[in-house]
């Protein structure tokens, strides 16, 4: 009987990713939103189920319950968000993510509580359970249905990160009004108790995932070129992190899962060999839609339970339903629209538009995480199904409603639409990648014998796009000459290319180690997300992280000067600063050589190329100073240990061609390069580890 079971389970299992499989085709054909298509479809086979026994029996194994949402969905999808995040602008927009997930939840728990209490029979404390419970934009949802519409990176980044951020809030408010209910008690100790409970469940989800995060990250090294053991390692870390911190340490796990996948995501790229970044990002990619596709069907299973509820009740469910609906939409906008001028008056804060503001609203979808909570309530409590009702309405309304119409708003708001510098590099790259394709069909013969009239039929489609690109190209150029900021942003972003390229350059030549790289990459990110029309020249600055850790250890070096540990720590520093000190450099006189053609570039105004010198020169100057100071802190010559660490790295370099090359050319059997390859790389990793 258990066999027969488990096997019945497995394949629903196996008949819902078909489904989904289908579902996927099927959706993106008729630009129907993936996501929203699942829960249509797990509706449709809940109800076609009931003339089927056994189909009826495995689906009832596959109930969407609290505990398979938190515990094997929830991980996976933060994970691979958390991930592929951009740090650098998470950062910057971090304000608004937790106002919104903080206070915007509260306020938004006390409105909904309040006015459902009003319009319906129940209760005050029911109707706050409720208002908390879905006042929690749901992750899973968001994120999932953000992947699907074209909407900007600093938008996604603002929903995303209230999804994840505000269920720590949300569940710690749970618990209170729960414990406020079953005692009876509300006093200053209770709401102390509660204040309290809420950083430790958030701060303590964040500590467990750095931790976690942070063993990952130093474990990278030592497993070395083997991408499956990589894969197993961030699936671990998901996992434990959010078990850890959820199951025995009462925090919030996805805050865990949050944190951990941030720290791998930022300090990952800059050690993981290109082939496990690739196999870790499909990997990944793939376990988050069969995870999106099983959660989205089986929601779609169990809003059955709300719709036979409705059908059977119709005239004393629908309404209230409808109200809770109305409520919570209602009160959304009015927590968006009333918090997010206050965020824009804060000094340093990055303009939200109204456009933004709207989508912020409009987009707040619910989903598994409130129905989690709902059916979590004790059996005993009162109005349950009223609120598990409630909670079933408002999330299929609006991923039904809200989900389906998303990227026809962004659309109509025009926050798909590429701005005129986009536009222009656009067609840039069109126009460089036409010209050499018709350079290289017109200078190299193909090796099928065709004549000259067959090739020039071959060319001119290639031609033809060029000519448009060119005229597209011109059209830009007179809308650039109207608008000054673009110009200045193009000439911007055109000297930021030129010093990306330069760092990567070094990169190859062994000059700049990935972690030095890293830490100048994301300071010309940072840069480059504060200019705005406010701010036209962006401001000046250097990595500090380190520079503050050297200048403290060079203090510490003079107050103990016996010490040899400190000697040490500060000359692996001071090559780091070293290298990141001369790879500015060379990035300021690279774009000093380019700025002949960015004073063309889209017909850049005389006074910002001027502007953009200046920068670049003070640039160096503040580079050379940094070297200068090196110099006389340093124990051994900052200079000296850059060429043999770049004599090391290159060296190590030249043997990994030299295996590969014997390898390719079969004079060496394949295990044996595996073998010599592992070698070097981890004698490569050993050194980057002693220099970092």
């Amino acid at each position: 009987m258990e066999h027969e079971a488990f096997v019945t389970t497995v394949m629903a299992v196996v008949a819902l990713l078909f489904l989904a499989a289908v579902s996927a085709v099927v959706t993106r054909r008729i630009r129907f939103p993936y996501t929203v298509g699942l829960v249509v479809i797990g509706v449709a086979v809940a109800f076609i189920a009931d003339d089927y026994p056994v189909l009826a029996h495995a689906l009832d194994e596959l109930k969407l319950g609290p505990v398979m949402i938190m515990f094997l969905f929830i991980p996976i999808l933060i994970f691979e968000s958390a991930f592929n995040m951009d740090v650098p602008l998470l950062m910057r927009n971090l304000a608004p993510a937790l106002t919104l997930a903080g206070p915007g939840l509260l306020i938004s728990t006390a409105l909904i509580g309040g006015l459902i209490h009003l319009l319906t029979p129940m209760p005050l404390e029911s109707a706050l359970i409720f208002g908390c419970l879905i006042s929690a934009t749901d992750p899973v949802a968001v994120i999932a249905l953000f992947k699907e519409v074209d909407a900007p990176p600093r938008l996604n980044t603002l929903v995303e990160g209230e999804s994840v951020l505000n269920d720590a809030t949300a569940i710690v408010t749970f618990q209170i009004i729960l414990a406020v209910i079953a005692t009876g008690i509300l006093d200053g100790e209770t709401i102390t108790n509660g204040v309290i409970d809420f950083f430790v469940v958030f701060l303590g989800g964040l500590l467990v995932g750095l931790v976690f995060g942070w063993l990952m990250v130093k474990a990278i090294p030592l497993v070395g070129d083997q991408p499956l053991v990589h894969i197993t390692l961030t699936l671990v870390t998901a996992y434990g992190a959010f078990i850890v911190a959820d199951h025995f340490l009462d925090a919030s796990g996805i805050m865990a899962v949050l944190s951990a996948g941030l720290t791998i995501g930022y300090y990952g790229p800059t050690q993981y060999k290109q082939k496990v970044s690739d196999y870790l990002k499909m990997f990944w990619e793939d376990a988050t839609f069969v995870a999106n596709s099983l959660i989205f069907l089986m929601l779609g299973l169990s809003e059955k339970i709300f719709l036979t509820h409705t059908n059977s009740n119709p005239e004393g469910l629908l309404y209230p339903v409808l109200i809770a609906i109305a409520v919570v939409m209602l009160v959304r906008f009015a927590v968006i629209y009333s918090l997010v001028p206050i965020l824009n008056m804060l000094p340093g804060s990055r303009f939200i538009e109204h456009s933004y503001r709207f989508i912020l609203a409009w987009g707040g979808l619910r989903g598994a995480v409130a129905i989690a909570l709902a059916m979590s309530l004790p059996n005993h409590f009162p109005y349950r199904w009223q609120i598990i009702d409630f909670a079933f309405g408002v999330t299929l309304f609006m991923l039904l409603v809200n989900g389906t119409s998303m990227s026809w708003l962004i659309r109509r708001l025009g926050l798909n639409k590429p701005s005129l510098v986009e536009e222009y590099m656009e067609s840039h790259a069109v126009a460089e990648a036409e010209h050499k394709a018709i350079s290289r069909l017109r200078r190299h013969k193909p090796v099928i014998r065709i004549s000259s009239q067959q090739r020039e039929a071959i060319i001119a489609p290639h031609e033809q796009r060029l000519e448009q690109t060119h005229y597209r190209l011109r059209a830009l150029h007179e809308q650039l000459a109207d608008n000054r900021y673009m110009r200045r942003k193009l000439l911007w972003l055109r000297s930021f290319a030129v010093q990306r390229e330069m760092y990567q350059k070094r990169v190859a030549k062994g000059l700049l180690s990935r972690r030095a790289h890293q830490a100048l990459e994301w300071n010309l990110k940072h840069i480059h997300i504060d200019m705005d029309e406010r701010h036209p020249i962006p401001d000046q600055h250097l990595p500090s992280d380190r520079w503050s850790i050297a200048a403290l250890l060079h203090k510490l070096q003079r107050m103990m000067p016996g010490v040899r540990q400190f000697h040490g720590l500060q000359d692996r520093y001071c090559l780091a600063l070293t290298e990141e000190a001369t790879a500015v450099i060379a990035a300021a006189r690279a774009v000093s050589e380019e700025m002949a053609y960015l004073a063309g570039y889209s017909a850049a105004d005389r006074k910002d190329v001027e502007d953009c010198r200046q920068y670049y020169r003070r640039l160096e100057e503040m580079a050379h100073a940094r070297l200068e100071w090196l110099a006389e802190s340093s124990a051994d010559s900052s200079e000296a240990m850059l060429l043999r660490m770049m004599a090391s790295r290159l060296a190590v370099d030249a043997r990994l061609d030299a295996i590969q090359q014997l390898a390719h050319s079969g004079k060496l059997p394949e295990h044996i390069a595996a073998r010599l390859k592992q070698r070097f790389e981890a004698e490569q990793a050993l050194q980057e580890g002693r220099a970092q």
